[in-house]
């Protein structure tokens, strides 16, 4: 006889389930690893990143104080985290400068700086990481008790839909400021809700192929360009500081920073332009067009 099959569960009912799954997923990981991989790095950072954005997701249920404490926790977690990724991805981005350059003095300065990165530790002493397991274990353990205890009213549904609306609204008025003043301060906290954008949008109209989803891709694209832009950052802090402290020569390091200075130029301006594009509609435009698009809400999906 054929089985009755098990209704789905309303989208704010989903999300909370699959928020408490994906922490406990991960404290599984973090109790079976035996050291600390860039992977494990990442993949820890991911999900701090997407809770955050979940729970953004759900402030019109939880309240403003229960969403603040949930972003410190696990801003928290990805700070633990921050150094060891941090000297993976200046090595990388080191190593995709080195290719690029051709023969000369800029690449006497990036052999010298590869040399220099290569002695920071990607993962942190070994004997550190039992420690910092525990740490992030328990900032996870808490963040599942948040989430359980997380009252899902009957309006739960619109009122995920309406912070959505509100997430483009945030995210349109970090690209308006970052437009008239592109400074790096700017630009990082509009990267920041371009990406949790990403996040709702993708999850709210789950895997379907019309309305806002063909935005998608794109607001992908700008994550990931604005992404490279803060590592560039990242890399000329790090620079200036190991040259004020004679770990690289100046001259080197004023070689490299020329070269990272015009890179961040035409990221940032390759940015505001697709972002104008992006944001070009008001909120009050995307807010109609968010419901026909996502109609009847869709299984949520991990992005």
């Amino acid at each position: 006889m054929p089985t009755a099959r098990t209704p789905p569960s309303p989208p704010a009912v989903a999300l909370k389930k699959q928020a408490m799954a994906l922490d406990a997923e991960m404290i599984r990981r973090l109790r079976a690893a035996r050291r600390l991989s860039f992977r494990l790095v990442h993949e820890i950072r991911l999900t701090t990143k997407q809770q955050r954005a979940w729970w953004q997701l759900m402030r019109r249920t939880a309240g403003k104080t229960t969403v603040r404490n949930a972003g410190e926790r696990l801003a928290g977690a990805a700070r633990l985290l921050a150094p060891a990724r941090d000297a993976y991805v200046m090595r990388r981005t080191v190593g995709r400068l080195a290719r690029e350059v051709g023969p000369g003095a800029a690449k006497v300065a990036f052999a010298a700086t590869t040399s220099e990165l290569g002695a920071v530790p990607a993962g942190g002493p070994p004997k550190a990481f039992p420690v910092l397991r525990e740490q992030l274990i328990r900032l996870l353990v808490s963040d599942i008790a948040s989430w359980r205890r997380l009252p899902v009213p009957p309006d739960a549904d619109a009122r995920l839909l309406a912070a959505v609306a509100d997430t483009y609204r945030r995210a349109r008025r970090r690209e308006r400021r970052a437009l008239h003043r592109p400074t790096p301060a700017n630009l990082h906290v509009w990267r920041k809700w371009v990406k949790m954008l990403v996040i709702h949008t993708a999850l709210v109209l789950g895997q379907r192929r019309s309305g806002l989803r063909t935005e998608i891709p794109r607001l992908v694209r700008l994550g990931r360009q604005l992404g490279r832009y803060h590592d560039l950052m990242v890399l000329d802090g790090w620079l200036a500081w190991r040259a004020s402290s004679g770990a690289i020569s100046a001259k080197d390091a004023r070689r490299m920073r020329v070269l990272l200075a015009r890179r961040q130029e035409s990221l940032r301006s390759r940015c505001l332009r697709l972002g104008g594009r992006l944001f070009a509609a008001k909120p009050k435009v995307f807010a109609l067009r968010l419901p026909k698009a996502a109609r009847t809400f869709p299984p949520l999906i991990k992005v």
